[in-house]
């Protein structure tokens, strides 16, 4: 049997990513086929010769069984301490994390209310806290949930990495310090940080967080707006370390110690270390795991004077990292798998084939420029073809613009990347002869930098840069029908096979960017952003884009900036507040300062100046407004004894309420007419009339007869105070609600 270690490898990490996407059931079922196949395969002589099925088989039931064994044992007792108040006393892994005007802490529970525990991760969060480092024990009161609940696939990425809860603390946690016992996690945690201090210190603090990502996958220092851009352009990838880092420091290690004239196994075994070392200063993640583990196994086949094989090299990684079988379900991996396999299985042979009938060896050297160009090229449509698949699945889109920012972008990371290392390693020593050698490797990657920076936020503003798709089935299976033909064409090499496979290629680019373009033009997306104890609300239809309140100021221009990217929208052309209030004002001025605004509609009494909105922007001081948009959306604003507003689009209707039991019958006749009510706290009894599809209400706490009474009385009932996402579509003669992500019901 060729290539074992591919065939458990792969067989493992396709069981468990279906697993993982299904849940805990799914295990049952899949250990099922899995126990009854390698049977059958074991008890018919003439079927034992199949050896690659057993195999397969044996690595389904090993699989499931894993899953199985980990979810019982260490994330279902978890379970029992979510949505109750508790006392948490927890070690930190990290230093705390600031952003969205809040302290991200993860650490590791070792007791809640004063018991011991087995030990789990959660994931903190702030307003205040003093001086922390990794290693303090810290105590606080808070409330936990089920990490990552707003979406899917992020739960499963916070599951991966043994972060099971995530809580909240109004209050500054108390920290104890005095622990001077310093396991070697918390060492290198130290150690990284101080990496990043370095880099601080030799250049802007803009650039110096872009070069700790792409050395050692720090992105926390990054601004918001700037990883947006970056994720937006298609090349997260160089800041997420992975085969590409590995494999750039990897041999520069070996060419330096070559250059010494140290002998063969000297220089390997110290690039193996090297590549350990590296791998735990980034955390063990599992695409710095998997690709550190495929460059050992390469230094193993130098060593014993053999052929490596990549194939069975990625088997041998995933079934090593898939002994935590909830790696399956971790972002990183799924992509660095994907995108790995691909390069091996297409890319490579594709690039050797050009290389060998272009004769690219014994070309001059601009020419083996260009074709590395052209390589990056060809590697790069190959990894997002690969990648689709995943990427509409998880993030529901399309990148346009991936492949291009590649070419512009990855002929330079390689230079970023090792001048952020010099810089890292001599700025470490802070002396003065250090760094002499330190500034100019600053200086280098600060440009590099600037400029990577600048090419994101072009590519990142370009029309269609993303496209957004909502219904993903019909475009995954014309994409695996795709790869098939890609393999199609490397197995053979038949030409007309390839121009299929490139014009089919284009051509479902263009039916996605049509299909999307056509559905958003005729219907309206309403999607409800409940953040915490506040609410705001996002409305979609083609490029006009309306905003309903400003909930919470950080996480609203978030949210904000997401939608437009959706809907390839610029302006905020109407902005609805409810409130005049201080502390709502605050938050929509936020809003002027990130967008350009220009209409805004807010209370007669309401006497707030905004600065920094745009000289066009019309303000409205209005008790009622009714008017329809350019896109026949009907729009009617009432701000009174409360504020409502009400959106229709085509005989169908929303209703938000910014107070509970407010008396909709001094509303105007028509908005008293409503498909679906959105209100903050509890809703009256009486809004659940025949008419209304669903009730979707925010608040800080669980009522459970409330609910029980609205959930007898209307079709669809959501209660939530997570931060989490519904959308409402409304289209020609009819409507539906879908939760795109989670919701606490």
């Amino acid at each position: 049997m060729g290539r074992p270690f591919a065939i458990i490898g792969f067989s493992m990490f396709a069981s468990l990513f279906f697993i993982c996407s299904l849940g805990i059931t799914s295990a049952f079922v899949l250990m099922a086929v899995g126990a009854i196949t390698l049977s059958v395969m074991l008890l018919v002589p003439r079927l034992r010769q199949y050896k690659a099925v057993i195999a397969a088989a044996t690595a389904v039931l090993l699989a499931s069984g894993l899953f199985c064994v980990r979810y019982y044992i260490a994330y279902r007792p978890c379970l029992q301490y979510f949505e109750k108040p508790v006392k948490v006393c927890a070690t930190l892994n990290d230093y705390p994390d600031y952003k969205y005007d809040k302290y991200y802490l993860e650490a590791k529970v070792e007791k809640i209310n004063g018991k011991q525990v087995k030990p789990f991760g959660v994931r903190l969060s702030t307003e205040e806290i003093a001086d922390a480092k990794p290693g303090d024990t810290i105590e606080l009161s808070t409330t936990l949930y089920q990490a990552g609940s707003d979406a899917k696939f992020s739960q499963l990425n916070y599951i991966s990495k043994g972060i099971f809860a995530t809580g909240y603390c109004s209050e500054e946690p108390l920290i104890d310090n005095v622990n001077s016992t310093k396991s070697i996690s918390i060492l290198l945690a130290e150690y990284r940080h101080a990496i990043v201090l370095a880099l601080q210190r030799l250049m802007p603090p803009h650039n110096a967080a872009l070069a700790s990502a792409v050395l050692i996958g720090e992105k926390s220092y990054i601004a918001q707006d700037n990883l947006e851009e970056i994720n937006t352009a298609g090349i997260s990838h160089i800041i997420c370390v992975s085969g590409l880092h590995l494999s750039i420091l990897g041999f520069a290690v070996i060419r330096f110690f070559s250059v010494l004239r140290f002998s063969r196994r000297l220089k390997y075994l110290t690039a193996a270390a090297f590549i350990i070392f590296f791998m735990a200063l980034c955390g063990f993640s599992n695409s710095v795991v998997r690709a550190g583990l495929m460059f050992l196994v390469f230094i193993a086949a130098e060593l014993l004077l053999a052929e490596p094989d990549s194939l069975n090299s990625l088997g041998f990684a995933t079934c090593i990292i898939l002994l935590n079988p909830f790696s399956a379900g971790n972002i990183g991996f799924i992509f660095s798998f994907a995108a790995t396999f691909s390069i091996i299985t297409a890319g490579a042979k594709i690039t050797d084939h050009f290389k060998e009938k272009w004769n690219i060896t014994e070309q001059p050297r601009y020419k083996g420029v260009l074709f590395s160009l052209f390589e990056i090229l060809v590697i790069s449509l190959v990894v997002n073809l690969f990648c689709l698949p995943f990427s509409v699945l998880i993030f529901q889109k399309i990148g346009l613009v991936g492949i291009l920012a590649n070419v512009l972008i990855l002929p330079f990371a390689t230079v970023l990347l090792i001048a952020s290392g010099l810089s890292a390693l001599f700025g470490l020593f802070g002396f003065f002869f250090t760094d002499i050698a330190a500034y100019p490797a600053a200086f280098i990657a600060s440009l590099l930098c600037r400029y990577i920076y600048g090419v994101c936020s072009f590519l990142a503003r370009l029309p269609y840069s993303n496209v957004y798709t909502r219904s993903p089935l019909w475009l995954v299976l014309c994409v695996f029908w795709m790869v098939g033909l890609a393999l199609l064409y490397v197995l053979r090499r038949r030409k007309a096979v390839l121009r299929f496979t490139a014009a089919g290629i284009a051509l479902l680019f263009a039916a996605g960017i049509g299909i999307q373009v056509y559905t958003d033009y005729h219907r309206v997306n309403v999607t409800v952003h409940s953040l915490g104890s506040q609410v705001c609300i996002t409305v979609n239809c083609g490029k006009e884009f309306i905003l309903i309140d400003a909930g919470n100021h950080s996480f609203t221009c978030n949210k904000v900036k997401d939608s437009l990217f959706a809907g390839n929208a610029k302006n905020i052309d109407y902005f609805l507040l409810t409130s005049s209030a201080k502390n709502q004002s605050a938050k929509a001025q936020s809003v002027f300062d990130s967008f350009n605004v220009l209409h805004c509609y807010v209370p007669q009494n309401s006497n707030m100046q905004y600065t920094g909105s745009a000289a066009n922007t019309q303000f409205h001081q209005t008790a009622y407004a009714s008017f329809q948009t350019e896109n026949a959306i009907n729009l009617s604003y009432y701000a009174l004894k409360f504020a409502a507003v009400h959106i229709a689009y085509e005989n169908q209707s929303v209703l938000f309420l910014n107070k509970a039991e407010a008396d909709i019958s001094v509303l105007p006749a028509h908005m008293q007419h409503f498909d679906y009510l959105v209100v903050c706290a509890n809703t009256n009894n009486s809004f659940s009339n025949l008419k209304t599809n669903a009730i979707i209400e925010i608040r800080s706490q669980r009522d459970a007869a409330h609910e029980a009474d609205l959930q007898k009385a209307c079709k669809r009932y959501y209660a939530t105070d997570a931060l989490n996402d519904i959308c409402i579509t409304l289209a020609r003669n009819h409507s539906t609600i879908g939760s795109t992500n989670t919701w606490q019901q």
